[in-house]
């Protein structure tokens, strides 16, 4: 092309080229159906988990406020692993918990295990494989992972037992800034002095670590909970599996019932009785969903017509008594007063 050996022309199409026509569906696609969303998905994009502009929207923040409050709880829940498909089932994965929650008493540690009364011979098992040691930490015992030992030494400075692996007293940098880290992914939306008063330590030390956070972009500063009164913190994930959850929630109560459930809930909603009670003249209660009858035109139990088939003429309504056999047949064209009557009082039953 430099040497001018291919000659470059410029073409305006009227649709694009093979080349050019996925790209411009890919833009079309994303506000092709906005307008077709369903009502949860519309409620969940108002939800206060997606942006920090539904703060200044009252009405968007009420209607989201009843799908958010479960689901957060929910989900504070799960990360905690307090819900029994997360508890602890082994030494393993007790392991694996103080790796990814914490520092935890042994009371934590129980509440976090299948079976209660194994947690102290889990736990001695763990310290006996060196893979878990006791650090006093606030005037308490808390158990944390062999692999955390430097990390809490060098943000808190607490004191390592004897017998640590040299492997696992290398300096940390920025300690402080990965227990906080942590405790943002084990956490729902929360506020700086949470996690000083958990460690003992200067609110300024942990808005220093969370401010740092902040710049390398590996957490979010906004209003999260509803009715909050102040700026949260929260992890990402932790605030994308929120609003997958609160999106779930919402999809449930607008999903479709079985069809014996809208079968038994259409006649009710109709207000429509059963033939036998109405040919006894029980009285339909509940809304009126039908013209009001008087007593003047209001048929006599003797007159109550069923309309029974369709078969002399396109143009007649074979109509017969209620009481069989049908008897005293008459036939009727469409739009009589007989007929009119009989629709408008709903006291006609069709029939094929």
């Amino acid at each position: 092309m430099a040497r001018r050996e291919i000659e470059v022309r410029e073409v305006e199409t009227v649709t694009a080229s093979p080349f050019a026509v996925s790209l411009l569906f890919d833009y079309l696609a994303a506000y092709m159906y906005e307008g077709d969303a369903p009502l949860a998905e519309r409620r969940a994009g108002a939800s206060p988990s997606t942006a920090n502009c539904c703060v200044s929207c009252s009405a968007r923040r009420s209607c989201a406020t009843s799908s958010i409050r479960p689901a957060l709880a929910d989900l504070e829940l799960a990360l905690q692993a307090l819900v029994p498909e997360r508890a602890a089932r082994t030494v393993d994965a007790l392991h694996d918990l103080l790796r990814r929650l914490g520092d935890l008493t042994v009371e934590e540690i129980a509440a976090r295990v299948v079976e209660p009364s194994s947690a102290r011979e889990w736990l001695r098992a763990l310290e006996e494989s060196r893979r878990a040691i006791s650090l006093r930490i606030d005037g308490e015992d808390r158990w944390v992972a062999i692999e955390d030992a430097a990390r809490y030494r060098d943000a808190l400075g607490v004191a390592l037992p004897v017998g640590v692996p040299t492997a696992f007293l290398a300096p940390v940098d920025d300690a402080l800034g990965g227990l906080v880290a942590r405790w943002a992914r084990a956490h729902g939306p929360f506020h700086a002095p949470q996690p000083a008063r958990r460690w003992a330590v200067p609110v300024s030390r942990v808005e220093e670590s969370l401010e740092r956070l902040l710049e390398a972009g590996t957490i979010l500063r906004g209003e999260f909970r509803p009715g909050g009164t102040e700026r949260e913190w929260c992890d990402p994930e932790v605030l994308r599996q929120l609003r997958r959850r609160s999106l779930a929630r919402l999809r449930r109560e607008v999903e479709p019932v079985e069809q014996v459930v809208l079968a038994r809930f259409l006649p009710a909603w109709h207000g429509v009785r059963p033939v036998a009670a109405v040919a006894a003249g029980d009285e339909v209660d509940g809304p009126s969903r039908r013209r009001p009858r008087s007593a003047a035109t209001r048929p006599r139990s003797a007159e109550k017509l069923r309309w029974s088939a369709w078969r002399r003429s396109s143009i007649s309504w074979r109509v017969s008594r209620s009481r069989p056999p049908f008897w005293s047949a008459t036939f009727c064209r469409p739009g009589s007063p007989a007929t009119n009557r009989a629709c408008w009082t709903s006291w006609a039953h069709w029939a094929r």
